[in-house]
C-alpha cells in the first residue's frame, strides 16, 4: 500500500517531499492508493475476514488500530469479557452457561464448555438447569462467528435463553440473523475487553435471545445503550412456533396411520 505524495525538486534537482501545508491536525485528507487488482482481493478477503467491510478496515490500519490486530485476529481468540458488564447484566439473573469459556474467563457460569467440550456441538440445554438455561457467549472474534450466532439462534428456539457479546457489524448477515430473533443493544463508545491494551477499535452489542426483552432493555437502559428490537416479534415468533408444532404433529399422525395402514395389510396377507 503505497500513497501517492506530492513532490518537487530543489535547486540541486534532487527530489523531495512537498511541505506540509500549515493547519488544524485533525482534518481529514483524501488519500489516493494504487494498488494491483490481486492486492487488492487480498485486502477485501483479510477485511472480510476480521468482519470489516474494505473502508472499515483501512480507516482502523491507517487510525492506527494495526496496534491491535490481534484483537481481530484468529491467532489469539480468548479476549474475555470485561467485569462492568457482567456486573451490569448480572440483573437478569445467575448465569448457567459458558459454552466458550478459557482458563482466564471470569463469567461466573454454574457449568462451562471449553474449547475441548466443543460448544458449537453439544446442547445448551442441560438437564440440571431445567426447562431453560440462562447462557452468556462471548465467542471467538474470528471465522467461526457466524456459527456461533447460528447456534444461539437454534439453542434459543429450543428453549435456552442467549445473551451474546458480538462485534456491532450490522453489515453482516449473521448481524441481520440475530436481530431476526433477538434484541440488540448498541453500546455506547468502546469495550475494553479483559486483558486487552485499550479499548477495542470496533463497536460492540450484546444479542439477547429470550422472553424478557423489557428487562433487557431497562439493563440496556442504565448503560445509555440504543436497543435494536427483534425483527419478528414475541407474539408472532410464538404464533410461528405453535404453527411448527402442530404442522409436526400433523405430520406424525399422517405418518402413524400410515404405518396403522401398512400393519393392517401385513396382517391380513
Amino acid at each position: 500500500m503505497r500513497p501517492l505524495v506530492c513532490t518537487d525538486k530543489n535547486d540541486a534537482g534532487v527530489r523531495r517531499r512537498s511541505r506540509r501545508r500549515k493547519g488544524p491536525s485533525n482534518r481529514s485528507e483524501r488519500v489516493e492508493l494504487r494498488v494491483e487488482p490481486l492486492e487488492l482481493a487480498s485486502w477485501v478477503a483479510a477485511a472480510s475476514g476480521e468482519h470489516f467491510s474494505l473502508s472499515d478496515w483501512m480507516r482502523d490500519k491507517c487510525n492506527g488500530a494495526a496496534r491491535l490486530a490481534p484483537l481481530l485476529s484468529s491467532e489469539r481468540e480468548d479476549w474475555n469479557t470485561p467485569p462492568e458488564l457482567l456486573a451490569r447484566f448480572a440483573a437478569l439473573g445467575p448465569i448457567d452457561l459458558d459454552p466458550c469459556t478459557n482458563a482466564t474467563s471470569i463469567v461466573p457460569a454454574r457449568r462451562v464448555y471449553t474449547e475441548d467440550d466443543d460448544g458449537l456441538a453439544r446442547s445448551w440445554l442441560p438437564l440440571a438447569f431445567g426447562p431453560r438455561a440462562f447462557v452468556w457467549c462471548n465467542p471467538p472474534y474470528s471465522a467461526s462467528l457466524p456459527d456461533w450466532v447460528l447456534k444461539a439462534c437454534a439453542e434459543y428456539e429450543r428453549g435456552a435463553e442467549v445473551l451474546m457479546l458480538v462485534p456491532a457489524r450490522t453489515d453482516t448477515h449473521w448481524f441481520a440473523s440475530l436481530n431476526l430473533l433477538g434484541s440488540i443493544a448498541l453500546l455506547r463508545g468502546r469495550v475494553r475487553f479483559l486483558g486487552a491494551p485499550s479499548g477495542a477499535p470496533f463497536p460492540s452489542a450484546v444479542g439477547y435471545l429470550g422472553d424478557r426483552h423489557e428487562a433487557f432493555r431497562r439493563v440496556a437502559a442504565t448503560m445509555r445503550a440504543a436497543v435494536l428490537p427483534p425483527v419478528i416479534s414475541p407474539v408472532d415468533q410464538a404464533r410461528q412456533n405453535r404453527a411448527r408444532i402442530a404442522r409436526t404433529l400433523a405430520k406424525l399422525s399422517r405418518r402413524a396411520v400410515q404405518n396403522g395402514t401398512s400393519a393392517s395389510a401385513c396382517s391380513s396377507s
